[in-house]
C-alpha cells in the first residue's frame, strides 16, 4: 500500500474524523478509500450501462468477459439492495 498526503479544507476534515467517531470507519484513510471504490463502481457502471443501451438499440458492443462479469455483479448487487429497502 502506498503513502498519500494530502491537504483537506476544514469542513472534510472534520466530516472524516466524525465518520470514524461515529464508528462507521476505523481510520480517516478507510473513509477515503470508501469513497473511492464507491466512485469507481459508479464510473464502471455507467460505462457498462452505455454499452448496454448501445447494445440494445441495435448498435453492436463488443463487451470483454470481464466486462460481462461487472454487469452480473452489479445487477446482482441492484437486486440485493432493492430486497433489503422493501
Amino acid at each position: 500500500m502506498e503513502r498519500l498526503t494530502i491537504s483537506l479544507p476544514t469542513e472534510q476534515r472534520r466530516y472524516l474524523r466524525k465518520a470514524v467517531s461515529r464508528g462507521d470507519y476505523a481510520s480517516e484513510s478507510e473513509v477515503l478509500r470508501d469513497m473511492i471504490r464507491h466512485q469507481q463502481r459508479q464510473e464502471a457502471g455507467q460505462s457498462l450501462t452505455a454499452a448496454l443501451v448501445r447494445g440494445l438499440e441495435g448498435d453492436d458492443v463488443a463487451l470483454t468477459d470481464k466486462e460481462l462479469t461487472d454487469i452480473w455483479k452489479e445487477a446482482r448487487r441492484k437486486v440485493k439492495s432493492g430486497r433489503r429497502k422493501k
